[in-house]
């Protein structure tokens, strides 16, 4: 258990971290303080393993108080409303910097970290490995003094050396998942089929050929684990999920985990899997060998299901994501007779969006948060869907071959988004009035703007503005 305190000169913000703090099963707030003078006292009398400290004091200011504390071997975080302290907070060697408003997963990530310093029993740090240009570089987290970014490089500064790595998927997506969290939405979706879905393809796999193979992960190590069928799965994670308690435990979070992974839902499960403290994250209640393999998902590509989907909802603090892909619309691609696929591929060759072909050649040259995110921005702006659909589908319709396989294609199509939003719609048909963002690739979304423009208790929000 960590003990806490909170410092802070406004109510409200220590409201928003008690709150916070109860939802953390392994963190303990004995107290909360609007004055640094009566929290030094109460340090002195009550040793604590975490201050959460704002840094605009009115008696004396964070960065001083940290060092008044220093000699007592505190983990400091600071929060605060201005990102200008970060370098300083750095040279402080505190153990992290919340910008306010404080989501709740960020401050969950912070909290994993306090928790795993204050595991380490030895005394010593630990270390990680870094590439430093083609070397692979120890470095001894305790010996760091600060860290700075630059683009594409993070640098490391030590006593006696400074190293230089590439940034990661996380770090290029930070500014996109800043904008997307300001939003906070309530329910998130992505782009993948639902182990529900999965398992009928499986089963009827003549009206599907080749459709479970090609987009669905098999959860029979997960279900030879937990002994549960999909069916069975689904039902138990339903159940748990509607009596969530508010601070679960870990035992109930890998559980959770696990009975989703057998329900064929990887997304949701690393929802779980993340929120876990990094030494939790083990095999029990559930999760062996092959759930253990799945959740580390060492060597995975990139994925905006996982890196922008799964990530945020970890922020927020969701306990879920949901998938909304449907490929029973492929039905209509099987019945569409010899020659669809050779006629499908000439028609994607012949494709010529110049608009579309400049930010693809921007995607090979991405180099820092700011790039991605304008990146986003331009997939998003109606004048590049308007391109995509043009393009794509209108030529498609055009089709007057006998066959017209082009027109067979755009009622797949068609009929692959009306379901994808008809899904997107029973994700929040519960949740009158929540706030959902969609996680989709570029060609859907035309699609789900006039679909859900069509729905009753529907009201969109223009991704630009929250791109901005």
């Amino acid at each position: 258990m960590l003990r806490t305190i909170a410092i802070d000169d406004e109510p409200a913000a220590l409201d928003i971290l008690s709150r916070y703090a109860d939802k953390v099963p392994f963190l303990q707030l004995d107290r909360t303080f609007v004055s640094t003078a009566d929290a030094l006292t109460h340090l002195h009398a009550q040793p604590v393993d975490l201050v959460f400290l704002d840094i605009q004091m009115p008696d004396l200011s964070g960065t001083d108080f940290a060092r008044l504390i220093a000699p007592l071997h505190k983990s400091i975080v600071f929060t605060t409303a201005h990102a200008d302290y970060a370098i300083e907070g750095f040279a402080l060697n505190v153990l992290d910097y919340l910008l306010k408003p404080i989501e709740f997963g960020r401050f969950l990530q912070t909290c994993n970290r306090a928790y795993t310093q204050t595991a380490r029993q030895s005394g010593q740090a630990g270390s990680i490995f870094l590439k430093d240009g083609y070397d692979w570089i120890r470095v001894n987290l305790g010996d760091v003094l600060y860290m700075q970014s630059d683009t594409n490089l993070l640098f490391i500064h030590e006593r006696d050396r400074q190293i230089s790595t590439r940034m990661t998927i996380a770090d290029m997506l930070a500014t996109l998942l800043d904008k997307l969290a300001r939003f906070a939405p309530q329910i998130i979706t992505h782009e993948g089929i639902s182990g529900e879905q999965c398992d009928l393809l499986r089963r009827h796999a003549a009206t599907y050929p080749g459709m479970f193979d090609n987009y669905c992960w098999n959860p029979e190590g997960a279900a030879a684990e937990t002994g549960l069928s999909v069916a069975e799965a689904m039902a138990e994670a339903a159940a748990t999920l509607g009596a969530w308690p508010a601070s679960p435990s870990f035992v109930q979070r890998r559980r959770l985990a696990a009975v989703l992974l057998a329900a064929g839902d990887r997304p949701s499960a690393q929802v779980q899997w993340q929120q876990l403290p990094i030494e939790e994250r083990r095999s029990a209640d559930g999760i062996g060998e092959a759930g253990l393999k799945v959740l580390t998902r060492n060597g995975a590509k990139p994925n905006e299901t996982f890196d922008v989907a799964v990530a945020l909802a970890v922020r927020l603090g969701l306990q879920r994501v949901y998938a909304v892909d449907d490929h029973t619309s492929d039905s209509v691609q099987a019945l569409a007779g010899a020659g669809f696929d050779e006629a499908l591929q000439k028609h994607w060759k012949a494709i010529s969006v110049p608009a579309a072909d400049a930010i693809r050649a921007r995607e090979k040259t991405l180099i820092s948060p700011a790039n991605v995110l304008a990146l986003y921005r331009d997939y998003n702006r109606p004048a590049t869907l308007r391109a995509f659909v043009e393009a794509d589908f209108r030529d498609a319709l055009k089709d007057d071959s006998t066959q017209r396989f082009g027109r067979q294609y755009v009622a797949w199509y068609e009929v692959r988004n009306l379901r994808m939003v008809a899904n997107i719609r029973a994700a929040f048909g519960n949740a009158p009035g929540a706030r959902v963002l969609n996680i989709v690739g570029a060609s859907h979304k035309a699609y789900y703007d006039l679909y859900l423009s069509l729905m009753s208790d529907v009201r969109l929000v223009d991704a630009q503005a929250v791109l901005r």
